[in-house]
């Protein structure tokens, strides 16, 4: 059994710049209308590549294939047989590209124990020839840049949640100064009309008053 790498290049599938053809301009596209049920048609793309084939990638993806063959004669000839995938990783990796590789990779590797036999340490060495092993430093600053990213991310919450209480308090602020401005006339109306025998809601004065209020208090005040 050896080891074999092969590089894969994904010239037009995956995120990023694309070499535009020049055709996305005016060109139709479909889409289903959310809550609709139906399917209407659009004068541009909103996003995404509408060819087909997609147009290439500015910077193509490529990545390391590891696999396991096993060479073996039939009829008089050597034949390589694939035994199993251990997975892939971009020829730029990362700490954390590495990192996740190899888990995956121990994963597989335990799977195919009983089969790879005393080859195990022999495979793994090759492996870690091409792709290093993620050594603890190299795992304590994955840990580190995830808390920073994760402590980041709380920060920014937090400092939204503060925004939009200030604006809810200053909502609530305003809000208040208009009820009390419309508080002192809506009730000594009530008092006059009580004083005159009739009921708030029976007259068209009390009426229009009150609608007049609640259109004023329920306005969103910016």
């Amino acid at each position: 059994m050896f080891i074999r790498f092969r590089q894969v290049k994904a010239e037009r599938y995956g995120d990023g710049e694309r070499i535009c053809a020049g055709k996305c301009k005016d060109r139709p596209r479909y889409c289903a209308r959310h809550g609709a049920g139906m399917v209407v048609k659009g004068r541009t793309f909103v996003e995404g590549c509408p060819m087909k084939p997609l147009c290439p990638l500015t910077h193509p993806r490529i990545r390391l294939e590891v696999s396991i063959l096993e060479t073996r004669r039939e009829g008089g000839k050597v034949k390589q047989q694939h035994v199993a995938s251990l997975g892939s990783i971009l020829i730029d990796y990362t700490i954390e590209d590495r990192v996740y590789f190899w888990a995956a990779c121990d994963e597989r590797l335990a799977r195919l124990a009983n089969r790879i036999g005393p080859d195990m340490d022999r495979l793994r060495q090759a492996i870690a020839a091409r792709i290093p092993l993620p050594t603890d430093d190299d795992r304590a600053k994955l840990d580190a840049f995830n808390w920073d990213q994760l402590e980041d991310r709380y920060f920014w919450l937090v400092e939204r949640d503060k925004r939009e209480i200030a604006r809810a308090e200053e909502k609530i602020r305003k809000r208040q100064e208009r009820l009390a401005k419309f508080d002192e006339p809506i009730v000594a109306e009530i008092k006059r009309l009580r004083a005159l025998g009739k009921k708030y809601d029976e007259t068209e004065e009390a009426q229009k008053l009150s609608k007049d209020f609640h259109m004023f208090i329920s306005d969103d005040i910016a």
